[in-house]
């Protein structure tokens, strides 16, 4: 259901990724993350959603779903972002 679910998601929200197929996409919590929503792991290809978040509510499993994909598109950790500098 999930590689489905984000099969869809890449198709709807980013139609030009062509790296998708390669990703590997498991419902279950992030190893040493087990609060978090979910996990992009860029050296393995690799996004976790923790299916206890967004079970049975498939909106916020996409809302998940494109927020690790663009982990995956861009390559950029929360950290990343949060200390660059911006205008």
């Amino acid at each position: 259901m999930l590689r489905t679910l984000f099969d869809q998601t890449c198709q709807a929200y980013f139609p030009r990724w062509r790296a998708a197929a390669a990703w590997t996409v498991l419902f279950e919590p992030p190893p040493g993350y087990l609060d978090a929503w979910g996990l992009c792991e860029r050296e393995t290809r690799r996004i976790w959603v923790h299916a206890d978040h967004v079970k049975g509510d498939s909106a916020r499993a996409v809302a998940c779903l494109v927020h690790e994909i663009v982990h995956a598109v861009v390559g950029c950790s929360v950290q990343q972002f949060l200390s660059a500098d911006r205008p």
